[in-house]
């Protein structure tokens, strides 16, 4: 015999789901203030009222492009661009993007004027 315990006490389908529906399954609302709501979850959707940062900004490190200017590359059919400059978190741009131009991007760092992808 097997020392390995099995569930031998199983309710039937049709019991399961009277007791599932007789939970009390409802969520109250309280109202909290934010420093008390750690480990919280919200009761409904919350929109700031302002962007923050307050403009586009990569997500990694890269190229600022012309997204159009990379249409129909690829890995084996590779565009050219030429690179006019960098671009730093916490410092403004000091360049600008136009046709066939991109600027290297750091994580953070805004998108220079001209630029729609990095």
């Amino acid at each position: 015999m097997s020392d390995r315990k099995q569930f031998r006490d199983l309710a039937s389908p049709e019991r399961a789901r009277e007791v599932i529906s007789s939970l009390d399954l409802s969520v109250g609302v309280e109202r909290v203030h934010l420093d008390q709501a750690d480990g919280r979850v919200l009761a409904d959707r919350i929109d700031a009222r302002l962007d923050v940062p307050g403009f586009d900004r990569a997500k990694v490190d890269g190229y600022a492009v012309r997204a159009r200017d990379t249409f129909g590359a690829s890995e084996t059919d590779p565009v050219g661009v030429s690179c006019v400059g960098d671009v730093h978190a916490g410092s403004e741009p000091a360049v600008s993007i136009g046709d066939g131009e991109c600027a290297e991007i750091s994580t953070g760092a805004p998108v220079p004027p001209g630029a729609d992808a990095s």
